[in-house]
């Protein structure tokens, strides 16, 4: 099947959790891994939001016989972010690479999917954080937040759960954020707590399809 659809609530949260078994993670993998690499080697390892390496070393890691490296794990989440979305509207990821992306809009409602890999943050649940400078560049009308466990990808799993942790307006979004800095030099960000995202409205069709 490929991947499974599971509504759940959490720590009080409604959420939507996607189960994607190993073939479709490959695939996705090997997508994530192109667009990173199709990016300017300054703006992989460099912030554009603020003056900081990204990463530390370069060690190679391998995820299902894909060769990569931890700088391509953010564009490798995102895609897996993109597609459990994806799932729960009836689209498919825009399997286009970018050397720059555009504005940020990766599904026709609007729609940007942020994918976090961390599971708490300042506020005691995970966040969705805009680099603000992006957050005046770019124009979604509406925000997904996905989390993914990025220490269980790398070891290659036989499927994986991709939680859809819910959306949120532009305009809502807008009227809540809170500014923050995570580390000394990196980008002013703004954010949002889980609690203040709505459900994610599930297309009512069926959403299974074929990509490969």
């Amino acid at each position: 099947m490929g991947a499974v659809q599971e509504n759940k609530v959490q720590e009080n949260f409604q959420m939507n959790s996607i189960k994607l078994d190993k073939q479709i993670l490959k695939d996705l993998v090997s997508l994530g891994k192109k667009r990173h690499e199709a990016k300017d080697i300054s703006f992989r390892n460099h912030s554009k939001h603020g003056r900081f390496r990204k990463y530390k070393g370069d060690s190679d890691v391998t995820i299902y016989d894909l060769t990569v490296t931890k700088r391509h794990i953010p564009h490798i989440a995102g895609v897996i972010g993109e597609f459990a979305y994806g799932k729960l509207i009836g689209e498919d990821v825009d399997r286009k690479i970018y050397s720059v992306r555009d504005d940020g809009v990766d599904f026709k409602n609007g729609a940007e999917v942020k994918t976090s890999t961390f599971y708490t943050g300042s506020f005691g649940q995970t966040e969705l954080k805009i680099p603000k400078r992006e957050y005046i560049e770019r124009s979604p009308s509406l925000y997904v937040l996905a989390r993914l466990n990025s220490k269980l990808l790398l070891k290659s799993p036989n499927e994986m759960i991709v939680d859809i942790l819910g959306q949120i307006s532009n305009n809502k979004f807008d009227s809540l954020k809170q500014e923050k800095q995570y580390i000394e030099g990196g980008p002013i960000n703004y954010v949002v707590k889980q609690s203040d995202l709505e459900p994610v409205k599930v297309v009512e069709k069926p959403w299974f399809f074929d990509l490969w």
